[in-house]
């Protein structure tokens, strides 16, 4: 059996995909694997899975209906037979020498994080979490707190390819992605998957390469199902920390999200019940980090929701007058 599985969904990525699974067959470490779960490709990308399962016996391919990116990560999950699971997206690369700095020595622990590279059109980004270790459920939790907080490494607690999990916790707990979430679906796998977590490790070495698409944050904006999908499953592990700062990240996730369903809200009533639950949370946790403006903030924290409900209907309506389309704020 190999040490390490590479799990990389595949949906639409022929432009990027041979410098993707070239990057990983090119590693001078090689006791690994690598599945290639093609999720309904139309581009010819599923050729050219077929094409690197037929010339390398470490390659295996899947191919499987369109069921989106958490649905291909789970099919992955069911079919790896490593010790330890890397995930990759189709679009990104390693670092030369990536698997061999991961798997030298005992660097490996329950939970391990490691470096990677930001590719925007013009320039790059280095995000090096630090060299770091913690042997125990609180001393994880805190960590997962300064990752959280650290300004050089913004969402580093999500991601799936800035990672690697062990397959036995995996295996022990049945964790899964959640089907139907494609917003911070990582974020929210990484969380259930270090609860049972007893070790952690950040490693500061650069092994993955990101693109970044300037498109990102528009899809975010667009799925209002998907973000309250979000916060009901943030709400489901708050209280399963310990630790009160990485509760208060959680809260805050919450809040946050919340915000953003309201904004891209185009139903008033619906609209309306996202801010009435938004503010009941907000007065259920008064002393809770808020990531949000003062200005939402103070309206949060008034004695009734009315005052932010006018308020963004309002802001609805002069945007759709003024520019025929809902505004972001």
């Amino acid at each position: 059996m190999p040490e390490l599985s590479i799990v990389v969904p595949v949906y639409n990525v022929h432009t990027y995909l041979r410098k993707c699974v070239g990057s990983i067959l090119s590693q001078d470490y090689t006791d690994f694997e690598v599945l290639l779960v093609d999720d309904g490709s139309t581009d010819g990308s599923a050729g050219i899975c077929d094409e690197f399962a037929a010339n390398d016996a470490r390659v295996r391919v899947f191919h499987k209906p369109n069921g989106g990116v958490s649905s291909a990560r789970n099919y992955g999950i069911d079919r790896i037979k490593g010790r330890y699971l890397i995930f990759a997206d189709a679009d990104d690369w390693f670092s030369e020498h990536s698997f061999s700095i991961l798997m030298e020595g005992d660097k490996l622990h329950d939970l391990t994080y490691y470096g990677s590279v930001f590719h925007y059109d013009n320039h790059e980004k280095y995000r090096s979490p630090g060299a770091f270790s913690y042997f125990s459920p609180m001393g994880l939790q805190r960590g997962l707190v300064l990752l959280a907080n650290n300004k050089q490494c913004p969402d580093y607690i999500g991601f799936t390819w800035n990672k690697v999990f062990k397959v036995s916790i995996i295996r022990e707990y049945g964790l899964r992605f959640v089907e139907g979430l494609s917003i911070r679906e990582d974020e929210i796998f990484t969380l259930h998957y270090a609860m049972h977590c007893k070790s952690m490790a950040t490693l500061p070495d650069l092994l993955y390469h990101y693109r970044k698409h300037p498109f990102g944050l528009t899809a975010l904006k667009s799925k209002v199902n998907d973000l309250r999908l979000l916060v009901r499953c943030f709400k489901d592990m708050e209280s399963r920390f310990s630790d009160e700062v990485l509760r208060d990240y959680i809260s805050g996730q919450v809040v946050r999200f919340l915000l953003h369903a309201v904004r891209v809200c185009k139903e008033k009533d619906e609209r309306r019940i996202i801010i009435w639950d938004l503010w009941r949370y907000v007065q259920e946790r008064r002393h809770c980090h808020l990531p949000v403006k003062p200005f939402y903030k103070s309206l949060l924290l008034l004695p009734s929701c009315k005052p932010l409900q006018i308020l963004m209907d309002a802001r609805f309506l002069y945007y759709r007058l003024k520019k025929g389309k809902t505004a972001f704020i």
